[in-house]
């Protein structure tokens, strides 16, 4: 969700919503609970953007977490992202 100002919502960075914009280009606004899959995000498109994540934040998020629950909405995705991201960083720790 971009605020008024032009930056993304609280919770998730710019590089994100412009991943999801890319890969779904006819969300009009993204909010925490916009429906994705309602949006056209299918089997391709999940693909497309389970990988753009993987690059873009340089995690492997985990086999049994995809599900198309964890793709159902742009809030619910960044979570798990999120939970990567802090797992990368616990690892890279020791």
């Amino acid at each position: 969700m971009t605020a008024p100002n032009g930056t993304a919502a609280p919770g998730w960075d710019t590089g994100y919503e412009e991943l999801l914009r890319r890969v779904l280009p006819e969300l009009d606004g993204i909010t925490p609970d916009t429906d994705l899959l309602a949006s056209g995000l299918d089997s391709l498109r999940i693909v497309e953007l389970l990988v753009g994540l993987e690059d873009q934040y340089e995690v492997e998020i985990d086999d049994q977490v995809l599900t198309f629950e964890t793709f159902a909405t742009p809030g619910r995705l960044w979570s798990v992202v999120s939970d990567a991201r802090r797992a990368c960083a616990r690892h890279e720790e020791n």
